[in-house]
């Protein structure tokens, strides 16, 4: 590897920013794809829900939340 840098040291150094360029322009499709999707998934979950929310008054009545709160 060591001779094959020494004899074409352009060619390896070329060879390599483009590797690199190639990694880094994969890994920001890959954030940005990954980001898209979980923007759309919070969206869509919000459309497919048919149940409504509510909230239980009697089970929270008998949690022991005294020591929580100082």
């Amino acid at each position: 590897m060591l001779k094959l840098f020494k004899k074409y040291p352009e060619g390896m150094l070329i060879a390599l920013a483009v590797v690199f360029s190639a990694l880094i322009l994969g890994s920001f499709i890959l954030g940005v794809t990954s980001a898209v999707n979980g923007i759309e998934n919070v969206f869509n979950i919000s459309k497919n829900e048919t149940g409504n929310a509510s909230f239980n008054i009697p089970a929270a009545a008998k949690l022991d939340l005294r020591g929580l709160a100082q």
